[in-house]
């Protein structure tokens, strides 16, 4: 179904990086090991939905790199509680960045660039020492160009 939607969109993201939505209790086994973006919108044609997964689109390799797997949730979706966990309406449109923590380290009620969203992981400790161990290997960070 999501594939249908982000196709209908004209947006193409990579398969493991946008997987089912989940429950609270899976999102913590994801703990340490992922970065989750979720993604909430009243629905898959929201204006700011879109414009996301446009911002979004070209950015596999550099989100990939990150660890950071994107989780939609719409309003009717099989897991309710994540919304009311983070406390976000129905009509609402809201993505929450969580660190590898599992703990809330942004949240954005409109779209948001990949850039800003790679600085904001890049700025976080552990970020920090994934970008000195890239340096370190001499392996460049992925960038989009414009």
């Amino acid at each position: 179904m999501m594939a249908l939607l982000l196709l209908s969109a004209g947006l193409v993201l990579s398969p493991e990086l946008t997987i089912p939505p989940d429950s609270v209790q899976e999102l913590k086994a994801l703990r340490w090991e992922k970065r989750p973006l979720l993604i909430f919108a009243p629905e898959a044609g929201h204006p700011e939905y879109l414009r996301l997964l446009k911002n979004l689109e070209a950015s596999a390799p550099a989100l990939r790199e990150r660890d950071v797997v994107l989780r939609h949730h719409f309003p009717g979706s099989r897991h309710p509680k994540l919304r009311q966990h983070f406390r976000v309406a129905p009509d609402q449109f809201c993505a929450i960045l969580l660190g590898r923590d599992g703990f809330e380290k942004n949240r954005w009620n409109q779209a948001f660039s990949l850039q800003e969203l790679t600085a904001r992981i890049d700025a976080m400790p552990m970020g920090r020492e994934e970008a000195a161990e890239r340096v370190r290997t001499q392996k460049p960070p992925h960038t989009v160009q414009h």
